[in-house]
This record gives C-alpha cells, structure tokens and sequence, in this order.
C-alpha cells in the first residue's frame, strides 16, 4: 500500500475511521469543507411549485435512508397534508418510486434528477421548511450545512455513522432522531411546527465554513507541506504527492 506523508479529512469522525485502519504511522488532520455564503445570501427562493415543504437533496443509495422517510411522510402529525422532494438519482430510484406508488403518495412525493445547476439547490433549500437527511452514514454532510445555511431546518439521524451529526448539534433548527420511521416523523412533526412562521437569519457559527477562511486555512496547509518536504523533513514514499485529501466520499451526496 502507497502511503502518503498526510491526510487530510473533512471530519473528526473520518479521521478516528482513519486511525483505526493506519495507526499513528501517518500523520491525520481535519480541514473543514466551506459554503459559498454570498452565493446562498444571493439565491432567491424556489417558487412554491417548484418547492416542497420537506426536501432531500443526495444520491439514492440505501443508506441514505430515503424509504424511511417516505414512510415517515405517512405518519407525521401536522393536521395538513406535507409535500416531499427528492432531489437526487441513484440506484434506489426505482424502488422509491414503487414505494411512493404502494403508499398512495403520489400526489405528495415529486423525485427530480434533472437538477444541474447548484444555484437551483440552493433556491430549493432556501424555498423548503424542513430539510430531512435520513442517512446512517456521512463523511461530514455538506448538504445539510448548505441547508442550515439557506435557513431551512434540518433532520438527520443520530446514528454514529453518521458525522453530520456535529453540524446539526450546533443549530437551532437542528433536529435529531434515531434512523427509524417512527422517530424521523416525530422530528420532522417538530421542526415544521417549531419553525412555522419563525425568521431564518443565518446563524453566526456558519461563518466560519465560508469559503475564505476555509480556503485561506488549506491553502496554509499545502504550502507547509511543500515547504516541509523541500527541508527534506517528510520520509519519502515512493509514488506519492504529499498531501491526501479524504472523508467526503464516505457517504457524501
């Protein structure tokens, strides 16, 4: 196995991941991935027919937990009737779109794949009430920063797993739940009535996702590595380029 001189990892939970597989023998450090905050501050929110109340944005993989939260959808207590968009293609598509059908959810659940430009994304969240990550396994969830940066109110599961967690802790639109369908709709039943009718500032902590501090600080990085190995103070390991960037592949979207 090549090894590089060091990696970096989006999160804490990826690094810990990482150290259990390579030891100690490599150097692991987090750099935190950023957000365009002036594009979503410049980003008008989806007319109401385009948007939905709920939203997922993320590849349809089994993990990502979207079959619970279709079912959820069935059991939420709201007293109305609660729209759900899927954003995203993957190989569960056709089985969610068969549990739509079983469900009687057709007039509620819209899938679109045909979302190319991040601007729509953003629009979307900026336009949603809620937006639900069921996954049991994220590398860092860059997606529900975005949407905890757009406003929205965010649910995702409490599942180890599950590094988005951090993210979710830290707001006070964040919602936890365990990955059952039981527990995601008595979330999502919370966050839509806690959050209606509230304003949604960006919250001060996001600032420091943004893409300058974020840019400036691995930007920092590489050149001491670089500088580093020009001092011949790194071991050399043949085949290798210094750094490693690793951990948002790990479940991500």
């Amino acid at each position: 196995m090549r090894l590089p001189d060091e990696i970096l990892v989006v999160s804490a939970g990826t690094a810990d991941r990482l150290r259990a597989e390579v030891g100690n023998s490599i150097p692991i450090r987090v750099v935190q991935p950023a957000i365009d905050l002036g594009l979503i501050a410049n980003t008008t929110p989806a007319d109401v027919g385009e948007a939905a109340e709920l939203l997922f944005v993320g590849r349809l993989l089994k993990h990502k937990g979207v079959h619970l939260l279709i079912d959820a959808l069935t059991r939420l207590e709201t007293g109305r009737e609660v729209r759900l968009l899927v954003v995203g293609s993957g190989p569960e598509r056709e089985n969610l779109m068969s549990q739509v059908a079983a469900s009687g959810l057709d007039g509620r659940v819209r899938f679109r794949s045909d979302v190319a430009e991040h601007r729509e994304i953003l629009a979307l969240m900026r336009a949603a009430d809620v937006f639900v990550l069921p996954s049991v396994r994220e590398g860092f969830g860059i997606a529900v920063l975005e949407a905890l940066a757009c406003g929205a109110a965010v649910v995702t599961t409490s599942h180890p797993d599950n590094n988005a967690v951090h993210l979710v802790a830290r707001s006070r639109r964040g919602y936890l739940a365990e990955p059952t369908v039981d527990a995601l709709a008595a979330a999502i039943s919370r966050a839509l009535a806690d959050q209606a009718g509230q304003n949604r500032p960006t919250e001060a902590w996001l600032t420091q996702y943004d893409w300058g501090p974020a840019a400036e600080e691995f930007a920092s990085v590489l050149a001491g590595a670089v500088a580093a190995r020009s001092r011949g103070r790194h071991r050399f390991r043949e085949g290798t380029n210094g750094a490693v960037l690793a951990g948002q592949g790990q479940g991500a979207s």
